[in-house]
């Protein structure tokens, strides 16, 4: 790749960070590194393109993407991971399975952090932060601690890069809430050497001092040599403010020991210029040279044209102030070219860095009107579901209510027939008692009836005798 070959200065140096910061935690941070091929591409694209499913398709090129940062190769880092994005946004409009959404939403976070680093790497701090935060939210939501505190991290290390140290102590807060318990120790380390940073550049120098020895006590504990050499760099800055220069000595020397053991080039190219430097400012020039040598010859093996032309540079200066005008003058020449080489490749930068952004761009783009035009087939889909959805419902309402109408009338005709079935029951047994009532009636009738008639028959017969009696009297009084 154009931007390894090239062993420019400012992107070695954020090389040298994406690699400590962000890289060196890469199988903690995606927990899916296990993929291994010498043909990468082909192998990939094989995997890609026989993916079973659209998940699988997902996974495949979350794979790849996380493979790829292994070559630094921008371009294709952003090419698998956002067609893995939006592939992955797609199937997360159309998916009903609660499990595969949250998947996908674990991929989505994934292929933001991989974004992210890739933005940060070409000076895009605000697609950066945004894809930085995308990933954070959907971390907050399952509590994926790991990787959210990597990402909250990263917002921090961004923010200080564009000097909102507000905003960056904000997120560094942030990351320490989440890893109070202290189960991260190498993150927690690397935050409290981030607030250090930021309280340096404040020039709360006491600050600084506080979070950065708690940094050196946890990685001597996690024997984190990198950046333990990152924290003594600025307790060695910290003494030199405060002019405690035997101090400031014993640090560089430790980080010097540590680089020449751990390094990659870029630090100990840094650490060497530091030392000079220190070695001149306390009248040790003999040193000073030895060092600025050192690093030259370093810098021109591993073709760091930016610390040629620095080491050259100081050289040239040292030497011209000497009076040794040969040296200062041979120095002279190897800055001019390495000028030249750096001016060449910087525009050869440029370009590469325009072709990748115009690739993101065009890519953004169409992916923002396929996702688009995802949405709004999705929309008019959901708009005839909600439709049929309502017909149903209403034919639904229609044949509820026709129910509830035939259960009231059945209860009513149910209840009119008890209701009249009670009322004949009623009239029934009024009716037996009425009858029984008239029999009785009949029969005392009959009673008191008879009793008339024989009381008349009685009477009839008494009368009858009265007559015979008083016809027999009056027959005596005539005899007499």
């Amino acid at each position: 790749m154009l931007l390894c070959k090239t062993k420019i200065y400012p992107l070695a140096k954020k090389k040298f960070v994406l690699r400590s910061f962000l890289f060196y935690f890469l199988p903690v941070f995606f927990n899916s590194f296990f993929f291994v091929a010498k043909n990468l591409p082909d192998s990939l694209e094989l995997k890609i393109r026989k993916a079973a499913t659209e998940q699988v398709r997902v996974l495949a090129y979350e794979e790849a993407a996380i493979f790829l940062t292994n070559f630094d190769d921008i371009k294709l880092v952003l090419t698998y991971s956002d067609s893995g994005l939006a592939l992955a946004r797609k199937q997360l409009l159309v998916q009903k399975d609660e499990k595969i959404k949250k998947e996908l939403q674990f991929n989505i976070s994934s292929f933001q952090g991989i974004r992210g680093t890739c933005m940060q790497m070409i000076n895009k701090l605000g697609p950066a932060v945004q894809a930085y935060l995308e990933a954070i939210q959907i971390q907050e939501k399952y509590k994926v601690k790991n990787t959210l505190i990597a990402n909250l991290n990263n917002v921090g290390i961004l923010y200080y890069a564009n000097k909102d140290y507000e905003k960056s102590l904000e997120y560094y807060k942030k990351a320490i809430d989440e890893n109070k318990n202290g189960e991260f120790k190498q993150w927690l380390a690397a935050t409290y050497h981030g607030m250090a940073s930021v309280f340096m550049d404040l020039k709360k120098y006491e600050e600084a001092e506080a979070y950065v020895n708690k940094a050196v006590v946890i990685n001597k504990e996690t024997e984190n040599e990198d950046w333990l050499a990152n924290n003594y760099s600025i307790l060695a800055e910290l003494r030199r403010i405060q002019k405690r220069n035997e101090e400031r000595f014993v640090y560089l020397k430790e980080i010097e020991k540590i680089r020449e053991q751990h390094g990659d080039p870029y630090s100990r190219l840094t650490d060497l210029l530091t030392i000079a430097k220190y070695y001149f400012e306390t009248d040790n020039s003999a040193e000073g040279f030895k060092n600025l040598e050192k690093g030259l010859k370093l810098a021109t093996e591993s073709e760091i044209y930016e610390f040629v032309g620095g080491f050259s540079k100081e050289l040239m200066d040292h030497y011209s102030r000497k009076g040794n005008n040969d040296k200062a003058f041979y120095f002279a020449r190897i800055y001019m070219r390495a000028s030249d080489t750096l001016a060449a490749y910087k525009n050869k930068e440029e370009v590469y860095r325009s072709e990748i952004n115009f690739e993101y761009e065009n890519k953004r783009t169409k992916d923002s009107l396929e996702i688009m035009e995802e949405r709004m087939l999705n929309d008019l889909k959901l708009k005839n579901k909600n439709q049929e959805i309502e017909h149903e419902k209403n034919i639904k309402t229609v044949i509820y209510i026709s129910l509830s109408l035939v259960c009231v009338l059945l209860v009513f005709t149910f209840r009119s027939y008890l209701q009249k079935n009670k009322a004949n029951k009623q009239n029934l047994e009024q009716k037996i008692i009425i009858e029984e009532k008239a029999d009785q009636l009949e029969a005392r009738q009959k009673e008191i009836l008879d009793s008339i008639y024989y009381a008349r028959r009685i009477q009839n017969a008494l009368m009858a005798n009265e007559n015979h009696i008083e016809r027999k009297l009056r027959q005596l009084k005539k005899n007499t």
